[in-house]
């Protein structure tokens, strides 16, 4: 469908591309696009994606890759290790 422009807001609604109202508007052609929205995103580079992908579907290139490149990925988080000395039976404190 080609239109005007597309003005679309409360776009969070758009922030999971999986929705049906997400890929219903993605489907529609318009040479201009706005996007509205009060709510903040949650710290998810899908989601922002998701929601730039209904004003410039080429912008940010293919999401794999936008999300291999970009994402920031936790490190697991290791248990600190408790090293006692071979010549001690505990830790000695200084008085």
């Amino acid at each position: 469908m080609v239109t005007g422009t597309g003005v679309v807001d409360e776009a969070q609604r758009v922030k999971n591309w999986n929705t049906v109202a997400a890929r219903a508007l993605k489907r529609i052609d318009s040479p201009y696009a706005i996007v509205l929205t009060g709510t903040p995103l949650e710290n998810k580079l899908e989601e922002l994606v998701s929601i730039v992908q209904f004003v410039d579907q080429h912008r940010l290139g293919p999401t794999w890759k936008l999300l291999n490149e970009h994402q920031v990925r936790m490190r697991p988080v290791v248990s600190p290790a408790i090293v006692i000395s071979a010549g001690s039976a505990r830790p000695s404190h200084p008085s």
